[in-house]
C-alpha cells in the first residue's frame, strides 16, 4: 500500500519558503558580523605578537622554533574564539530564559511578549559557524605574523 499523500496549500507552503528564506538571511547578516568581529581576533594576535617579540627572541635563543610560536599564538587565538562563543551562548541562554519568563520585550505596538527559542540546531550551526570562522582567522593570523 501506498503512504497516504499530504498536500499543501500554495498559502503554507510559500509560507514555509518565507520562513526558510528569513532564517537564511538572518545567518548571512549574522556570520557578516561575526566575520567583522573576527578582525578584533586578528588584532589581539598581531599586537600580542608584536609585545611578546623580546620574549620570543629569548626563547628562540634557548631553541624554540618559530613553528613553536606560531603553534601558541593559534592555540591563543582557538581558545579566545571557543571563550568568547561559549560565553555569548550562555548569555544568549540566558536572555531567552528571562524574556520566556517575564518578557521585557514586546512586539511593537502591541502588548503581546516577543516569542524566542532555543533549539539545538541553532546552537550547533551558530557555535560550528564561529568556530571555524575562528580556527581560520587564528590560523592564517599566526602565520603571517610569525613570518614577519
Amino acid at each position: 500500500r501506498r503512504p497516504p499523500r499530504s498536500t499543501l496549500s500554495s498559502s503554507s507552503a510559500a509560507s514555509d519558503v518565507y520562513k526558510r528564506q528569513e532564517n537564511i538571511a538572518v545567518y548571512l547578516i549574522f556570520s557578516l558580523v561575526a566575520l567583522i568581529s573576527m578582525f578584533n581576533l586578528v588584532g589581539s594576535i598581531t599586537i600580542m605578537m608584536v609585545e611578546k617579540r623580546k620574549d620570543l627572541r629569548v626563547l628562540e635563543i634557548l631553541g624554540g622554533q618559530k613553528k613553536d610560536f606560531n603553534s601558541i599564538f593559534f592555540s591563543l587565538g582557538v581558545f579566545t574564539t571557543v571563550f568568547g562563543t561559549g560565553l555569548g551562548l550562555g548569555v544568549a541562554w540566558l536572555l531567552i530564559t528571562i524574556q520566556n519568563f517575564y518578557s521585557f520585550v514586546y512586539v511593537p505596538g502591541t502588548s503581546i511578549p516577543y516569542p524566542v527559542s532555543l533549539t539545538a540546531s541553532n546552537v550547533i550551526i551558530v557555535f560550528t559557524t564561529i568556530v571555524v570562522m575562528g580556527v581560520v582567522t587564528s590560523a592564517w593570523s599566526s602565520r603571517s605574523n610569525t613570518k614577519a
